[in-house]
């Protein structure tokens, strides 16, 4: 029914309805692997999910919940508000992604999945988590300079 080729050990993969950005997107199969997450969709549509952009996965309620670092592109999506995609106000730009198993009992199943591939990919430290890096060098030289009026305080006076 589908050729799709996924690369790394396929951990699971199973029938699905997924809904992206509040957009049914429609029924298809779903490949969780080491390296990817592959959403196919029986229109020929598809998305390539790379482990180390999804921000956040949880089961919620019946459905497999993913927050992906980066904005899907829904062919023929309608919009459900009237907002401009042309928006820069500075905000990082995600999607949220649903994943409903066909077979209710596969969500623990898919949710393991992704939680062991998740394992394999941790963030990395240099991940933006919040923190200007150049408040971050500013505070580090302030403590350079704390510790320098430290240790020319007389501190090593008494070691005699």
């Amino acid at each position: 029914m589908y050729d799709v080729i996924v690369p790394g050990d396929v951990r699971y993969e199973g029938e699905c309805k997924f809904v992206i950005d509040e957009e049914n997107v429609g029924d298809g199969k779903i490949y969780i692997a080491d390296n990817r997450i592959v959403l196919f969709v029986k229109e020929n549509r598809g998305f390539d999910l790379d482990h180390r952009l999804i921000i956040l996965y949880a089961s919620q309620g019946k459905s497999l919940y993913l927050q992906y670092k980066e904005k899907l592109e829904l062919e023929n999506a309608e919009k459900t508000d009237d907002s401009d995609d042309d928006d820069d106000d500075g905000e990082e730009q995600f999607s949220e992604i649903s994943i409903q198993p066909h077979t209710p009992e596969h969500l623990a199943r898919m949710y393991e999945a992704v939680n062991q591939c998740q394992r394999l990919h941790p963030a990395s430290d240099d991940s933006d988590d919040g923190c200007d890096n150049e408040m971050m060098q500013e505070v580090d030289e302030q403590r350079d300079v704390i510790d320098d009026e430290e240790d020319e305080a007389g501190q090593f006076e008494d070691a005699f």
